[in-house]
């Protein structure tokens, strides 16, 4: 039988090259020096309402409480990141429905850690939640529209 010879030939040629390659590390202890060990402070807002009543307000974990919008109605939110996040691109979506509208030409966290948009509700009832990106934090301004009173 030849085919003994060649499968111990197979097994002893497989043998050598898997002992025979180097071990690599995965990572280095620079690397894993270099990962912050606290994350930015969660972001606070300042919403003006068209009544030029303004409200400030603080995220648990990047989520804010909802605040009461009439339908139609357009509130100006300015969020306040952590400096560090300076010239950051910020992406600002609804959600639920209603207009975002920016109020900064740019879409980038401000050199003071700001950035502003409006968010205008939809005619109908019930929560809008407005997602807010700036690098990895990750914000929710959230608006009740209540139902209109009955008749």
């Amino acid at each position: 039988m030849k085919l003994r010879p060649l499968v111990t030939g197979l097994a002893f040629f497989a043998s050598v090259t898997l002992f025979s390659i180097p071990t690599l590390p995965a990572q280095t202890d620079s690397l894993i020096s270099s990962v912050p060990t606290t994350a930015p402070p969660a972001p606070s807002d300042v919403i003006t309402f068209a009544s030029g009543q303004a409200i400030r307000a603080h995220s648990a974990a990047g989520r804010f409480a909802p605040l009461s919008l009439n339908a139609l109605d357009t509130a100006t939110i300015k969020l306040q990141f952590a400096a560090t996040l300076a010239g950051t691109p910020v992406t600002v979506q609804a959600l639920d429905g209603g207009t975002v509208g920016s109020t900064d030409q740019s879409a980038a966290v401000a050199a003071d850690g700001t950035t502003s948009f409006q968010f205008q509700a939809a005619n109908q009832p019930g929560l809008y939640r407005v997602l807010v990106i700036a690098g990895t934090t990750v914000s929710v301004v959230q608006f009740s529209v209540p139902a209109p009173a009955a008749q």
